[in-house]
């Protein structure tokens, strides 16, 4: 049977750009490369543009950020300046209205007092006693008012403030949680696209030489050439180990089942004739296609040594010495 040479160890550069790309450039089928010589190039003005988007979303998400910190911030001080400023001066005012309020109201009864004193000796009317019994409940009352402001600020303003500063504390918290992690998924955004911007630059992983898809023996791939669209995870170059070679056959389905692993075989490349045997066998046929017709064949792999340095994608005549014809039940 007429076979192909190729190699048994092959290296598959694919594109790992996101959907569907341009070729540019693609290296010629059969070069030889050294490690991270370009080996094709990859449209890649979408991508430049969505890192341009990336970028300035990622820009202004840390200036939400900054803004966002900047309110906790606003907000933490707000709370100590009302804790330890404005509560306190208000109650501080309160405390000096009550004490001025005792003494008004310890000058109203000291007052009463006395007008009650010179009312019994009859020295005074009872209009100036019922006078100064009303200045006395006056001041009372403003007393007990400033008591009672005393009260509310302690008991109700301070506390409803307090808890109204330190809620919209955390919501600024939440807020700037929010922003970071929206600076954490722009970044992450330009990040993921810039490491796209780099895959459409495709270099060698290593030394060797480079052979397209559709050079390989029966290998359906589309071609890869300058101004051919590619998609993600597709094989656009192959890199073939040319120290382990071997040749790809398709053997006839009326011989099949005479051949299995082990058996010698003799290759013939041009005016090479090397030693193989035979190392695997494929238990299922390819489905047939509209140049095959009915003639079914069976994939088969011949393991050569003496081979290195040729290159894939030769002809070679392999001769299978087979065993005795088996009996089909």
């Amino acid at each position: 049977e007429q076979g192909t040479l190729e190699s048994s160890n092959n290296v598959e550069v694919r594109s790992k750009v996101w959907g569907w790309k341009t070729v540019n450039w693609v290296i010629e089928s059969g070069s030889d490369v050294k490690k991270d010589d370009l080996l094709v190039e990859l449209d890649a003005s979408e991508m430049e543009k969505k890192v341009d988007d990336a970028k300035i979303n990622y820009h202004n998400a840390r200036a939400d950020m900054i803004t966002a910190e900047s309110n906790v911030t606003v907000f933490e001080k707000s709370i100590d300046e009302y804790v330890k400023g404005t509560y306190v001066e208000e109650r501080t005012t309160i405390m000096q209205e009550i004490f001025d309020a005792e003494q008004d109201v310890t000058k109203a009864e000291l007052a009463y007092n006395s007008t009650l004193r010179l009312a019994a000796k009859g020295l005074i009317e009872e209009i100036q006693v019922q006078g100064d019994k009303f200045k006395l409940d006056s001041t009372r009352q403003k007393l007990q008012l400033k008591k009672t402001r005393k009260q509310a600020l302690e008991e109700f303003k301070f506390i409803k403030q307090k808890e109204k500063l330190e809620s919209d504390l955390r919501a600024a918290e939440a807020r700037l949680d929010a922003a970071k992690a929206r600076v954490d998924l722009a970044q992450t955004n330009v990040d993921q696209h810039e490491e796209q911007l780099q895959f459409h630059t495709i270099v060698a992983p290593q030394d060797g030489m480079v052979i397209h898809p559709k050079a390989a023996a029966h290998r359906s791939a589309p071609d890869v050439e300058e101004g051919a669209n590619v998609h993600t995870n597709q094989v656009l170059l192959i890199m073939p180990d040319l120290e382990k070679m071997q040749v790809k056959l398709g053997i006839h389905e009326s011989m099949i089942d005479r051949v299995e692993t082990g058996l010698m075989a003799k290759v013939t490349i041009g005016d090479l004739t090397i030693d193989g045997e035979v190392s695997e066998v494929a238990k299922v046929t390819k489905p047939a296609t509209w140049y095959t017709g009915n003639v079914v064949k069976f994939d088969t792999i011949v393991a050569i040594d003496g081979a290195a340095g040729l290159k894939p994608g030769l002809s070679a005549e392999v001769e299978v010495v087979v065993a005795e014809h088996k009996d089909v039940l």
